[in-house]
């Protein structure tokens, strides 16, 4: 598991880049769904939030949508989503150890996706 490995080397944190396809249009682009998600998620990896959640919908045409930003007490977690091809991009840091796989997973099926694409490391 990464959350061991994560400890037992005393790594400093530990990044996850998440791209979750094929979302459901109609919750990525609600703002009260958004903010449940955000606060969901924060849960489900055993993190505690800090501070309330960011959330803003700007740009222009194809790149209009909602951003969120979640403080945590051991670092941050963003999100941008695409309603123009249903995409979320989630990106969690943390000094506080978490599976990457389970939260891509947990991200893929709140969001009614089809599909994910992850990348993770460990920060040092």
């Amino acid at each position: 598991m990464i959350s061991k490995q994560f400890s037992d080397e005393a790594h400093w944190g530990l990044s996850t880049m998440i791209t979750v396809h094929g979302c459901n249009t109609d919750y990525i682009s609600d703002r009260d769904f958004i903010q449940s998600f955000v606060l969901d998620l924060v849960d489900y990896i055993d993190m505690e939030a800090y501070g309330e959640t960011v959330i803003e919908r700007f740009g222009e045409g194809d790149l209009e949508g909602y951003s969120a930003m979640q403080l945590i007490k051991t670092s941050s977690i963003t999100m941008h989503f695409s309603e123009v091809d249903g995409r979320a991009f989630i990106d969690i840091f943390s000094c506080k150890g978490y599976e990457p796989v389970e939260a891509a997973q947990f991200c893929e099926d709140y969001l009614d996706g089809r599909s994910y694409d992850m990348t993770w490391m460990f920060r040092d």
